[in-house]
């Protein structure tokens, strides 16, 4: 009668959505449509036990006459409410995603930075390190003086030395 399964019934019963007393074991909807002082409206099968699918029975206070045409504009109405419902999800969605991609494309942007910023940070540093090693490091080999050159050795004290000690002044050795 209300264009309901048993199930939904009972569920819209629970969460009060649809108003309905219980007596006894029977529970009875109360429909607004249907004036309680015009006994004339209700048909003669109301108040009869409907039975459900899960062997309950259910009573059937009131009945509705709906034409097909009816249906078809509530079924039209209910899609047309579906397909903005899920417009308005898709494009909250597509808000939502874009604000995480322009968020995660300031923080790769960011971190580009941070990395070009420790790369002239090190390139600074090695100058540095270079400079220093220039300045500390003894002085090239090729500024020694080579084995050719002359020395020159003072004379032991008491004059002249022996004969090996010429022989080693001769030869570019020490006195």
């Amino acid at each position: 009668m209300l264009g309901l399964n048993y199930e939904a019934v009972r569920k819209r019963i629970k969460r009060g959505t649809l108003p309905a007393y219980k007596e006894g074991e029977r529970w009875y909807v109360l429909l607004d449509s249907v004036p309680d002082n015009v006994p004339d409206s209700v048909p003669d099968n109301a108040g009869t036990p409907v039975p459900d699918t899960h062997g309950e029975s259910v009573d059937t206070v009131h009945s509705f006459h709906i034409t097909p045409a009816e249906v078809e504009h509530a079924i039209a109405r209910t899609g047309q409410q579906y397909t903005a419902d899920l417009g308005t999800m898709l494009a909250e969605l597509r808000e939502v995603f874009a604000g995480q991609v322009a968020a995660q494309q300031e923080t790769i942007a960011a971190q580009a930075a941070t990395i070009a910023e420790l790369r002239r940070r090190a390139e600074v540093a090695e100058a540095e390190r270079d400079a220093l090693r220039a300045q500390t490091s003894p002085p090239p080999l090729s500024a020694a003086p080579t084995p050719s050159a002359t020395v020159d050795t003072p004379e032991p004290p008491g004059g002249a030395g022996g004969f090996w000690w010429r022989v080693r002044r001769a030869f570019g050795g020490e006195g």
